[in-house]
């Protein structure tokens, strides 16, 4: 595979585990979007969403509510809000 344009990933919480696989891919730039579901737990515990969230950060990837036109802004306290997520890689992220 060269270049995977849009993945969707919902494996009730299993998400990181999934990218944590595509390791290689997400290293070489090889996804551009992915629409994931997010699995919160409670405020101040960590979740499969925390990881996964820590996991694509560091990868490049921004996030935006799945609409009409997202926008990819930096994560925070505005994604527990959403139960799924658009989540895009920046041109400016070099491996």
């Amino acid at each position: 595979i060269d270049h995977i344009d849009l993945m969707k990933i919902d494996v009730q919480g299993l998400e990181p585990d999934v990218l944590r696989g595509a390791s290689g891919l997400l290293a070489r730039g090889q996804i551009g979007q992915l629409l994931v579901e997010l699995n919160w737990g409670p405020p101040g515990e960590s979740s499969p969403a925390d990881d996964l969230v820590k996991l694509l950060e560091q990868h490049g990837f921004r996030f935006s509510e799945i609409c009409h036109s997202p926008s990819g802004r930096s994560s925070g306290q505005w994604l527990r809000g959403h139960a799924d997520i658009m989540a895009t890689q920046t041109e400016s992220f070099s491996s």
